[in-house]
């Protein structure tokens, strides 16, 4: 059953990365009735927070990360790096939803307790029952400069894509997705050549 989720869960991947939403939410709810383990079933519930967020539907987005942030906040004296990363995947979706809400506050507080699971971690790791994603530092700062970006503060991406620069990271396509971030910021302080720079770089690698 935990196989045939995660492979539910990668369907509706791909399904929401191509738009075909009604479907992807019919993948990720057989995902969801397959999961028989706490961390599978938060998997699932994380990529259907991140499926919303593509629809527009903030609002649905962050009461369904905040819900499974409350369920899954660990002990910390206890906690595995799967149940830290659980818990600190939710907060990212809290606030990747927030900021794009307009809820600066919320977005902040949500990204302060990302960081402090990222700590439990202390690095950038795939988690077992999430092969598909990536928690841990770099990823928390990842999404800091995506919401710099969002919240048009380009300077505050660049800085962090500079911090960045030349970190080992598990999933290349997840890098990738923060150096076009960086690419971004860069045509938004009108630094042409270096988002060229950049974007060639992504070629490369991708």
């Amino acid at each position: 059953r935990r196989v045939r989720s995660q492979s539910r869960q990668l369907t509706a991947y791909m399904l929401g990365q191509t738009r075909q939403f009604s479907a992807a939410e019919q993948a990720i709810q057989l995902a969801a009735d397959d999961a028989d383990d706490p961390l599978t079933a938060m998997a699932a519930a994380d990529w259907k927070s991140w499926i919303l967020v593509r629809q527009g539907r903030l609002e649905d987005s962050l009461s369904l990360a905040v819900q499974w942030a409350d369920e899954a906040e660990p002990r910390v004296s206890r906690a595995s790096a799967d149940e830290f990363a659980a818990w600190g995947r939710f907060q990212l979706r809290v606030t990747s939803a927030a900021i794009r809400d307009n809820r600066p506050g919320e977005a902040r507080e949500s990204l302060r307790l990302a960081r402090i699971a990222a700590a439990g971690t202390g690095r950038d790791f795939i988690p077992s029952f999430n092969r598909w994603q990536v928690f841990g530092p770099t990823t928390v700062a990842m999404f800091q400069a995506q919401n710099a970006l969002i919240d048009e503060h380009p300077e505050i991406a660049l800085r962090i894509g500079q911090r960045l620069e030349g970190e080992r990271f598990p999933l290349p396509e997840t890098w990738n997705r923060h150096r076009l971030d960086v690419a971004q910021a860069h045509v938004l302080v009108r630094e042409y050549p270096e988002a060229v720079t950049v974007l060639a770089g992504i070629r490369r690698t991708a």
